[in-house]
């Protein structure tokens, strides 16, 4: 049991690691209630130090791969703009265009609004684990959604 939850942490662990980023503890990556619903609670200090050296070792090849600066750092950076027009919600497929060029396409979540709104506020953020989440400004919930260009 302890080795498959080792295995899940480490897993989901690294997949939220842009390349060229130091490793932090896994402690200290998630909250006190994503670490006790992983089942890390339950590791002593010997297996969570043995934790972090893997996910550590696993971090530091990647780290050491040439990375397009300019890029990364523009993919990591959460999005706050405007929907272009009219929006009556969303469902897997839609594509939605922001004010600031970027069109990113619905992959999970519906939304249906009884009414238009006229260009509202949106962010566009990415998960803790993975993904990207689009968000209209009072709303909820968000679309689970993948830039398009």
């Amino acid at each position: 049991m302890r080795i498959a939850v080792l295995l899940l942490a480490a897993a989901t662990a690294f997949c939220t690691f842009p390349a060229a980023a130091q490793y932090r503890p896994i402690e200290e990556r998630l909250t006190e209630a994503q670490f006790r619903e992983a089942g890390l609670a339950k590791l002593d200090q010997s297996e969570l130090a043995a934790l972090n050296r893997l996910l550590r070792e696993d971090v530091a090849p990647a780290a050491e791969a040439p990375v397009a600066a300019s890029t990364e750092e523009v993919d990591e950076a959460p999005v706050e703009s405007r929907l272009v027009g009219p929006f009556k919600g969303w469902s897997k497929g839609t594509v939605l265009t922001l004010e600031n060029g970027q069109r990113w396409q619905v992959t999970e979540g519906d939304l249906y609004l009884g009414r238009a709104e006229e260009s509202p506020a949106v962010s566009v953020k990415p998960g803790l684990f993975s993904g990207w989440y689009l968000q209209v400004e009072g709303q909820s919930p968000r679309a689970k959604v993948r830039l398009l260009d």
